[in-house]
């Protein structure tokens, strides 16, 4: 757990966000938001374990989080797929937590129902099919049963792009959190080449099976 701990590192945009929401006296709703986003992470760390992958680091961002997992771009889809559901998994057991201590009076209504709040709000917004998102590789995972990566590579970059779009055109005013995401759909098309040549090299080196 101490090792795990220590692979947890907390953004600068999550630190301006801890900022504002002190300067705006949000103080139990980031502290919520910390909980669910830790919670969230634990739960990729739990999956990433059971199916033998080494934790590189735990990146916190003010709406969630990117753990960097040493696996391999051919890992078994249904693993991955798996892997990006357990963020979700992990919140729902969560929701059941603050059940438990609202029910022996541990904690008001008015914190429950704010955790219910930014807790559906997360999972809604982790499931969007958007590069870094885990709804992004859930899909990449069930496209790739049925085309091949590069293509489905393409078609998510574009898919991304598309959320983005909406994104900005009902959020605009989330500033720090666009410009995240633009960061990283940017980053993941301009990558586009390296990550190609090696999910081939991955296949020569290991020996792999050719699967559509």
């Amino acid at each position: 757990m101490k090792n795990i701990l220590k692979l947890f590192k907390i953004n600068e945009l999550f630190y301006i966000f801890i900022l504002l929401c002190f300067i705006t006296g949000l103080i139990k709703e980031i502290i919520i938001i910390f909980i669910i986003v830790v919670v969230h992470e634990f739960g990729h760390i739990v999956f990433n374990n059971h199916f033998g992958y080494k934790i590189i680091s735990i990146n916190l961002y003010p709406i969630g989080g990117i753990t960097k997992v040493d696996r391999k771009i051919n890992s078994p889809i249904n693993e991955t797929i798996l892997i990006y559901f357990g963020g979700i998994v992990f919140q729902l057991l969560l929701f059941i937590f603050f059940m438990i201590l609202l029910k022996i009076k541990i904690i008001s209504n008015n914190i429950f129902q704010l955790f219910i709040y930014y807790n559906n709000l997360i999972i809604i917004f982790n499931i969007l099919p958007m590069y870094p998102l885990d709804g992004f590789f859930i899909f990449s995972g069930i496209l790739e049963k049925h085309i091949s990566y590069y293509y489905t590579y393409i078609l998510m970059a574009i898919i991304s792009i598309i959320i983005l779009l909406i994104f900005i055109y009902f959020y605009y005013s989330n500033y720090l959190i666009i410009l995240f995401l633009i960061y990283q759909i940017y980053t993941y098309i301009d990558n586009i080449n390296l990550y190609f040549n090696r999910f081939l090299l991955e296949r020569y080196i290991y020996n792999l099976k050719y699967k559509k």
